[in-house]
């Protein structure tokens, strides 16, 4: 029984390999065979293999299964990506309201943008930075996260840009959002390539209208042009790959024009808020404060510096390239580069694990530094409820940052797989070394856990040493 049970799982092993290979025969073909014409030319008489309403079927049943099947394999990338979405609205809430305080908002949010709606403003932040954690992700999940984005930088516009602007905007995602829907479509059908056809050639008449006669001088990102013209000369290279039969080709070239203004667009404004949000985090924070988040917030102004724009440009470049079936042969190398296993004595890793154990350290590192952030001095008044307020946080402020880089060390270990046995008999061994060369911060250490527990003194208390009186203002670790 044993054996004809192996039998069987041998058998839908190799069922499953040759589907694999099949395929990755097919995306080969695609990939190589792009420029090949695979239907005749537009003006030629042409018969649909099957009818519309069961190609729409099927486009439809394969991007649910699709969609489906993929969120449920990526289920904790998707929570987590709804975590950070909830902590960046309550960071930039509790942000405005301390402005709204201290009356520094003004009336027409110029340089506090991403003040004005925070939820919006987090939910396009963490989108666009979070998607490229999501990895060869179905192209249904990338045009409901795009369509989010899109509505959230929607709702951030309303008021704050001009009105022609805000038509170009509007009409750019629903061009998006229509070609979108069209590459969901499966099989070439006549019907739709003169579609196609109509769509494209109205994308270049509008680009061409805007990059022209458009009102440039009213326009806060100048180089948005750059992308419209960019769309223009896409649609046209689509257009002709539609006359002459080039289906694939003309699809990823529709939409990857307006795509590629959409996500300029987002990206530009993504960064805007960015550097918005850090340099209006500086102007609170007290001089103990001050490096909060080890940049140099003196640096940072209403200009964004120029590492966002060659961040920009990257992350363009695989979102772009993302429509094209070619692509995943270009960043095959570079993911596997990043995936295979390399051995250091007895002990195997990967990049891509060393690149996630130092992303949930700096994700730890950056909430407890937050967490120092509603515990700074000048996010309290000076009254004496506020006061009380103040203390009790301050007082807990050490137990809670512990707890999170503690939890965010033991979460990093255990998700690059580094064996514990291994860090403690590690840790044994340099213990007697650490006693007698680290003596006096291995008592600090010590000492603050002491200060933390027992809480002999709190912050905001007044404290008298060698002499000096004083008050209380944080307790670190030492």
């Amino acid at each position: 029984n044993v054996q004809h049970l192996l039998d069987q799982v041998n058998l839908q092993v190799l069922n499953l390999q040759s589907s694999v290979e099949e395929i990755e025969m097919y995306q080969k073909n695609m990939a190589f065979g792009m420029f090949n014409p695979e239907v005749n030319n537009l003006w030629e008489p042409h018969k649909d293999s099957r009818p519309m309403n069961e190609i729409l079927s099927q486009a439809i049943a394969k991007g649910r299964l699709n969609l489906l099947f993929y969120l449920q394999n990526n289920l904790a990338k998707v929570i987590s990506l709804l975590i950070l979405i909830v902590i960046s609205s309550f960071y930039l809430r509790s942000l405005k309201s301390i402005y709204q305080r201290e009356k520094l908002l003004t009336d027409n949010y110029e340089g506090q943008l991403v003040l004005r709606y925070p939820i919006a403003s987090a939910v396009l932040i963490v989108i666009s930075l979070f998607q490229f954690i999501f990895f060869s992700p179905p192209f249904l999940l990338n045009v409901i996260l795009w369509t989010i984005t899109s509505l959230s930088l929607s709702f951030i516009f309303r008021g704050y840009v001009n009105a022609y602007w805000m038509k170009v905007w509007l009409l750019m995602v629903g061009f998006f959002l229509i070609a979108s829907l069209d590459n969901l479509i499966l099989q070439a059908s006549h019907t739709e390539r003169w579609f196609m056809l109509f769509i494209s050639l109205v994308g270049v008449l509008s680009g061409l209208v805007i990059a022209i006669y458009g009102r440039k001088q009213e326009l806060r990102e100048q180089l948005i042009l750059i992308a419209i013209k960019l769309m223009v000369v896409i649609e046209v290279c689509a257009v002709l790959a539609n006359l002459f039969g080039r289906y694939n080709l003309s699809k990823a070239l529709l939409i990857s024009g307006f795509l590629n203004v959409v996500i300029a667009i987002l990206f530009l404004w993504t960064i805007r808020l960015i550097n918005e949000g850090l340099h209006l985090a500086f102007n609170i924070y007290t001089g103990q404060d001050a490096k909060l988040f080890y940049l140099n917030f003196d640096k940072v102004g209403k200009k964004v510096p120029s590492v966002f724009y060659v961040i920009l440009v990257f992350g363009w470049l695989i979102l772009f390239g993302r429509n094209f079936a070619g692509f995943d042969y270009i960043s095959e190398p570079v993911q596997e580069f990043l995936s295979n296993d390399r051995k250091l004595g007895d002990y195997t890793f990967s990049i891509n694990s060393l690149l996630l154990f130092v992303v949930i350290m700096g994700i730890s590192v950056a909430i407890s530094k937050i967490v120092s952030f509603f515990a700074s001095d000048r996010n309290f008044r000076a009254d004496k409820d506020h006061q009380k307020e103040k203390q009790g946080l301050g007082s807990w402020l050490l137990h809670i940052r512990i707890f999170i880089l503690s939890m965010g060390l033991f979460l990093a270990i255990a998700a690059t797989g580094i064996p514990i046995d291994r860090i403690t008999i590690v840790l044994g061994a340099l213990g007697v070394g650490i006693g007698f060369g680290l003596q006096t911060l291995v008592n600090n250490l010590v000492s603050g856990l002491i200060l933390a527990f027992e809480k002999p003194v709190n912050v905001g208390d007044v404290v008298e040493v060698d002499g000096q009186s004083g008050t209380m203002k944080s307790i670190g670790f030492r």
